[in-house]
Formats: C-alpha cells, sequence, structure tokens
C-alpha cells in the first residue's frame, strides 16, 4: 500500500459490538504511511468511541483489502440528479 489508499479491515471489530451475522469488511482507514509491520492510518470511529484519529497498525490478518483510487481519476457527474437528470442545485441557509 502507499499513501491516500484505502484499507478495509476484516473483523477488527469485536464481536461483542457486532450484529450477528454481519459482513466480514466492518472498518476503513486511509493509509499515510506504511512500512513492512505497520500502516499508519486515518480513522473515524477509534476505539468505538466515535472520534477520529491517526492509529498506528500492524499489517495482519485483519487486513481484508486495499483501495487505490486512480490520480487521473474525475468524477464530473457529481452535480447531477440520477432521478431526474437534471443538475442538482442545493441552498445553504
Amino acid at each position: 500500500p502507499q499513501g491516500g489508499d484505502i484499507v478495509i479491515y476484516k473483523n477488527i471489530i469485536p464481536k461483542e459490538y457486532k450484529p450477528e451475522n454481519s459482513a466480514w469488511c466492518d472498518h476503513i482507514g486511509i493509509v499515510l504511511s506504511c512500512d513492512n509491520e505497520s500502516l499508519l492510518v486515518a480513522e473515524g470511529n477509534v476505539n468505538n468511541q466515535n472520534r477520529s484519529g491517526i492509529v498506528s497498525r500492524k499489517r495482519d490478518e485483519t487486513i481484508g483489502c486495499y483501495l487505490r483510487i486512480p490520480t487521473d481519476y474525475s468524477y464530473n457527474d457529481r452535480n447531477i440528479d440520477f432521478k431526474t437528470g437534471k443538475t442538482r442545485v442545493v441552498k445553504y441557509e
């Protein structure tokens, strides 16, 4: 992995905090840096306390996979309402 990749953890949340038969992918983070043994990751809900933080995690069996968004990726349809096909306008007051 490299900085900016998304790490998807598997079964990192203790069973007592998860619904029965829940999916294996139960937590995510953004890789800031890594070495052969650990990752430095930005995460939300650190320690199940609804707080964000920077966490050092071992590179072990709790890592399910990594996602990398290509550097040339562009999403130009973010303002299109997919139900109507019209440009979405949101007024903030």
